[in-house]
């Protein structure tokens, strides 16, 4: 996912097209690719390509823009054969990689002009140019600003309020109510796993996590000593090797999943009774801080 600021943009730009130049020798000057004009266009209407998911959490918007550019070639060689057999080869990597630059954003890329062979006496070295016209394609989430995912909505009926939760909590500073599923009158019929979205500040591990379940009258309870003890038992979500975060207001949120059946609830969680139940409690009625943590149960 590229990034939505200016340099970084260009930035990525430059760096997918410098992997079609070859290296010049060490005489050389170094072969280089640089901007000529560019011209910021719409991606979409309000730059709105779609919806990102972060984990389970499909609330993030992707926005977009495109740049159209005139970018500029500059390659070097001994001689006028030499910066010649260079400039072939890039236009024939170029024409070849066309799957790859539209992987890369490129939506479309086309020679407008090439200079001749032009001496440079002061570097004892030959230069030609080639100038392509690009098509850029970016994008980056973006949350519009939000400091948080709805988690509850309040529905007003005849005077009396319902809150629909999807399945879904969040812990903070005003409350941290358990998140629950109830046998066959409930919306799901098992739970499979549990996703998460944390944002634990350092040093902080907060209270004790109590989750339990009882199936077919069987009950298994496990707590955990802090919620940071809990949200280390989910498996984070990784890309690149590094931990994976959601940008949500100023912090960033780790991804995780808790799957069922496990070492600590080694059965299904199937509900076939109506007193089947699922729970994840916090010991406090808050969170402190600035801790803020969502659940979301999935089937």
């Amino acid at each position: 996912m590229k990034s939505s600021q200016p340099d970084q943009v260009l930035g990525d730009m430059l760096v997918c097209l410098g992997k079609y130049i070859d290296s010049s020798s060490s005489n050389l000057p170094k072969s280089s690719v640089s901007i000529v004009s560019m011209i910021k266009r719409p991606a979409a209407i309000g730059n709105r390509l779609g919806v990102a998911d972060l984990g389970s959490f499909s609330t993030v918007e992707i926005k977009g823009g495109r740049l159209d550019a005139v970018v500029r070639f500059h390659l070097w060689g001994n001689d006028p054969e030499d910066v010649d057999r260079e400039m072939a080869k890039l236009q024939g990597k170029i024409l070849a990689a066309r799957d790859g630059l539209r992987a890369d954003g490129f939506l479309t890329v086309t020679l407008t002009d090439s200079s001749l062979p032009e001496q440079i006496t002061s570097l004892t070295a030959w230069r030609r140019y080639a100038d392509y016209r690009v098509l850029y394609e970016f994008n980056y989430p973006d949350a519009d600003g939000a400091l948080s995912l709805i988690s509850q909505i309040p529905i007003s009926v005849d005077d009396h309020i319902t809150i629909v939760s999807d399945d879904m909590v969040r812990w903070d500073y005003q409350l941290a109510p358990p998140l629950q599923a109830h046998g066959l009158s409930g919306r799901l019929t098992h739970i499979g796993s549990v996703s998460m979205m944390a944002f634990l500040p350092e040093g902080w591990d907060g209270h004790e996590v109590t989750v339990s379940a009882t199936i077919k009258g069987s009950k298994l309870e496990c707590k955990f000593a802090h919620l940071r003890d809990f949200c280390n038992a989910f498996d984070l979500e990784r890309e690149n090797g590094n931990l994976k975060t959601a940008a949500l207001g100023e912090n960033n949120y780790l991804i995780g999943r808790l799957t069922f059946p496990n070492s600590d609830f080694p059965f299904p969680l199937i509900f076939q009774r109506n007193d089947d139940n699922f729970r994840i409690s916090y010991a406090a009625s808050s969170l402190d801080s600035g801790a803020v943590v969502y659940f979301r149960l999935l089937g």
